[in-house]
């Protein structure tokens, strides 16, 4: 299970989102921070980076549940 292999890492921190998820491939599909925390069939999701679709499936809150789970400290990073 992905989950548990990132936890037994014991990682001090994790950051969301990652390199160039934040900025997306356009500024039109960058992060959103608050299209992630609706329920998942409401949020509008977005362009994947790369290819195919970025859903935000892996929420905030879910970032926020699972870093507090595994005993890290959230990173949360910000499109300036």
């Amino acid at each position: 299970d992905i989950a548990q292999a990132f936890a037994d890492l014991k990682p001090g921190y994790v950051r969301l989102p990652g390199g160039n998820d934040l900025e997306g491939p356009t500024i039109l599909e960058r992060f959103i921070w608050n299209n992630t925390i609706d329920l998942l069939e409401n949020r509008p999701g977005r362009r994947g980076t790369w290819t195919g679709y970025n859903t935000e499936g892996f929420g905030l809150i879910e970032l926020l549940t699972f870093v507090e789970d595994i005993g890290a400290i959230p990173v949360l990073a910000i499109y300036a």
